[in-house]
């Protein structure tokens, strides 16, 4: 809420503050250029065109520079509406109130300063009107709606009090006339329509304010905070679960994750190059892998024959077939529903009889040898499903038990 009412501030006086430093260092060139411009040059005051004055050097109206720290947290910064006689392009603009945000509930006020410095001039506030009295009061001066402009620096403030009766956005117009020797200065009158929201409060609205509409004062005149909201006066976001990975919550139930994680509670991390073979990324550049993958990307298959006809490597040498297709690497091609791609005796005593010849001198412990030697040298005799061989010899071994 504070960011949005720094927002509005420097939107109404013709600067923005953001994330772009290039255009907020241009900002302060400009206000430090006006500030040379007041200490080092003199401008001809000399009549214009009928009813219109030239602008001066020395006429200024800005926004405290305390509220502008308050609202933005930067110190030393002066925010003109009017400096050394200029108006401020932007509140020239029609199309100004559009671009505006809604003033936070907790902007009940905006404190200016002005000095009127080697000319006399005059101000007429001569509009301060609500268009909707139900949500907001109109808006209200600590300074007479017309008089003159001091010429040391003088200050005042303009308030925005809600009703407290009803919840909703209200609107507002301000109009400020500004003269010298009966002339306007040029880019007055300032006519601006701006929107507040306002809260309805309960019994207690001192204390309602101080829970920023996030929450309700108990009998005690403490705050009871809403859903998402907590701390002493309901101005902290909460996230449940919690954000991880250094993650901090923004705003109810949303976290703002730092580079290299991402989800609803920063938990899942982004890899920098993405994972493999349908691997997940779970932490910052690291890769959780299906079975039958490994590696930092899983872009190692555990399968020394590659699947076959879009099957997925599910272990050591073992694949998940496709339908339609059988065998330890999905090389078989069933030709109907009812084939089963299993081994015949005869082509199962051929299958143990290579691997006998070939790759008896491997230790049966090194297993992935084994398989390799195998399917290097008895490749060509796997055109049926070999572990159905396997199969028909354990259930062999069990019948001659019994």
């Amino acid at each position: 809420m504070f960011l949005l009412a720094a927002s509005f501030i420097v939107l109404l006086v013709g600067s923005v503050v953001g994330t772009n430093s290039s255009a907020w260092k241009n900002s302060v060139r400009k206000e430090e250029g006006l500030n040379n411009m007041h200490r080092r040059t003199k401008i001809s005051s000399s009549p214009g065109p009928a009813g219109v004055i030239k602008p001066i050097k020395d006429l200024s109206i800005w926004i405290d520079e305390d509220q502008v720290k308050l609202f933005s947290g930067i110190q030393h910064i002066i925010i003109h509406v009017v400096a050394n006689g200029l108006v401020m392009p932007h509140l020239l603009d029609r199309n100004m109130e559009t671009h505006l945000p809604v003033i936070p509930p907790e902007v009940e006020e905006v404190r200016f300063k002005w000095t009127a410095g080697e000319r006399k001039y005059r101000y007429n506030f001569y509009r301060l009107e609500s268009h909707d009295q139900d949500l907001l009061l109109h808006p209200r001066l600590t300074i007479p709606l017309k008089g003159r402009i001091p010429k040391k620096h003088g200050e005042f403030t303009l308030r925005l009090v809600c009703t407290g009766n009803l919840t909703g956005i209200a609107s507002f117009s301000i109009g400020l006339e500004i003269l010298s020797r009966r002339r306007r200065l040029a880019g007055t009158p300032l006519k601006l329509r701006l929107r507040k929201d306002c809260l309805a409060y309960g019994r207690n609205p001192k204390c309602d304010r101080r829970c920023g509409g996030r929450g309700e004062c108990d009998s005690l005149g403490r705050c009871v905070c809403g859903s998402g909201w907590g701390g002493e006066n309901c101005s902290s976001p909460v996230c449940s679960p919690q954000c991880m990975n250094g993650g901090f919550c923004s705003s109810p139930g949303a976290c703002d994750c730092p580079a290299g994680f991402q989800g609803p509670s920063c938990e899942g991390g982004v890899c920098t190059e993405p994972c493999l073979n349908r691997g997940e990324c779970v932490q910052k550049d690291t890769c959780r892998c299906r079975s039958g993958y490994y590696g930092s990307r899983c872009e190692f298959s555990k399968c020394v024959v590659p699947c076959l006809n879009g099957g997925i490597c599910r272990g050591v040498n073992r694949c998940r077939c496709e339908a339609g297709y059988a065998g330890h690497h999905c090389q078989l091609l069933l030709e109907n529903k009812s084939q089963t791609g299993l081994c015949s005796q005869q082509s199962c005593a051929s299958i143990k009889s290579c691997r006998q010849t070939h790759c008896s001198f491997i230790s049966r412990r090194n297993r992935s040898e084994r398989r390799t030697c195998k399917m290097a040298h008895c490749g060509g005799l796997f055109t049926c499903d070999v572990e159905s061989c396997n199969r028909k010899r354990r259930s062999g071994r069990r019948g001659r038990r019994v």
